[in-house]
C-alpha cells in the first residue's frame, strides 16, 4: 500500500476528519470497505445529511469504527459485509454504529440469508433486470426468459454454496487451530468448474485442496469433513455463498454464451447499476440507514 494510500485509511485520520465535517454541517460519514460500496451508495446519498468514505477493507473499517467509541463520536458509522463470519462460528459485533451488509434479521445463519451486497443482488430482481440487459436471442422472453433466469440463478447458488463450503471450513479451521490449511484464498479453477453448466465438482475440488495443504494432509481431510458438514446444514440457503464466487462464475458463463470478454467487475457494476434504493432498503444496512435518516428527520439517501 502507497505512503498516500496509508495516510488516506489511518483511523485516526478518518474520524478527526468526520468530526470536523459534523460540527461545521451536521453531516454524518459512512464508512465503507471499498470504491465499489462507495460508488453503489453514492447513486443516492444526500450529500446535505451524509458522506461517503471508502478506506480499503474491512479491518481498516473496524479500525476506524473502534477510533469512533474511543472517543464516543456518534454521527459515523461503518458498514462491512457479514461474510462467512456467522458460519464459522466468529462473533458479529454488536453495536448501533457497526452495521453488516446482510439479508434477513438476527445474528445466527440459519436468520442470516445472504452475507455480502453481490449475494444480495443475485438473489433479488436485480440479477433480473441485469440478464435481460445481457439475453438477446431470439425467442428469449416473457416465461422462458424468466425460467433462464431462475434457473441460473439457482445454479449459481448451488455452485458458491459448494465452493463457500470449503472457504467457510476453512476459516473454522484457523478460528480454532490457529492456522489455515487452505492459506485463505483459493481461485475457482477449471479442474472443478465447468463454465458452460455453472456447476462445481466437489470430490475434484476437494482433491485439489488435499493436493496443495499448506499445512498436514490430515488438517486438510478434516477441513474438507466441516465442509461436508456445512453443505448438509445449509443445503437450501445463501449463507455459504460468497460475492465474489456468484459473479466470477456468472462472468465465466456469460463469456462462453455471448462470445465475448465478460469480466466479474463488469458483472459486478452492471449490478450495481441495475440496483433499486428500495431493493437496497431490504438489506440489514439499509434499513439502518433509513433509521438514522427518521431519527434526523432527513434522510441520508434518496432517489
Amino acid at each position: 500500500m502507497s505512503t498516500l494510500r496509508q495516510y488516506q485509511d489511518d483511523a485516526g485520520r478518518v474520524v478527526a476528519n468526520a468530526k470536523m465535517i459534523f460540527s461545521s454541517s451536521h453531516r454524518h460519514t459512512l464508512v465503507v470497505e471499498g470504491d465499489a460500496d462507495l460508488r453503489l451508495l453514492r447513486n443516492w446519498l444526500n450529500d446535505k445529511c451524509a458522506r461517503i468514505e471508502s478506506v480499503d477493507g474491512r479491518e481498516n473499517v473496524k479500525r476506524v469504527w473502534r477510533k469512533a467509541k474511543d472517543i464516543e463520536f456518534p454521527a459515523l458509522h461503518c458498514l462491512v459485509d457479514l461474510d462467512f463470519d456467522l458460519v464459522a462460528n466468529y462473533s458479529p459485533i454488536l453495536d448501533a454504529q457497526f452495521v453488516y451488509v446482510s439479508l434477513g434479521g438476527g445474528y445466527s445463519p440459519d436468520e442470516v440469508e445472504c452475507n455480502d451486497l453481490e449475494s444480495v443482488l443475485i438473489r433479488s430482481n436485480t440479477f433480473t433486470k441485469v440478464m435481460a440487459q445481457k439475453f438477446s436471442r431470439p425467442g428469449l422472453d416473457g416465461e422462458n426468459f424468466q425460467k433462464q433466469v431462475v434457473d441460473l440463478r439457482e445454479k449459481l447458488r448451488i455452485a458458491a454454496r459448494n465452493i463457500g463450503a470449503f472457504r467457510a471450513a476453512d476459516m473454522r479451521y484457523r478460528r480454532e487451530y490457529g492456522r489455515s490449511p487452505i492459506g485463505g484464498e483459493f481461485r475457482i479453477s477449471d479442474v472443478f468448474f465447468e463454465q458452460s453448466s455453472v456447476t462445481i465438482n466437489i470430490d475434484a475440488l476437494a482433491k485439489s485442496l488435499l493436493r496443495s495443504s499448506r499445512t498436514t494432509y490430515a488438517a486438510m481431510e478434516e477441513v474438507c469433513e466441516i465442509a461436508h458438514k456445512l453443505l448438509l446444514q445449509f443445503d437450501s440457503g445463501w449463507q455459504l455463498c460468497r460475492g465474489h464466487d456468484l459473479t466470477f462464475m456468472l462472468s465465466g458463463y456469460l463469456t462462453g454464451l455471448l462470445k465475448r470478454n465478460v469480466s466479474a467487475r463488469e458483472v459486478e457494476e452492471d449490478l450495481r447499476m441495475a440496483c433499486e434504493l428500495e431493493t437496497l432498503y431490504q438489506t440489514r444496512f439499509g434499513m439502518r440507514l433509513r433509521a438514522i435518516g427518521n431519527d434526523l428527520g432527513k434522510p441520508l439517501l434518496s432517489v
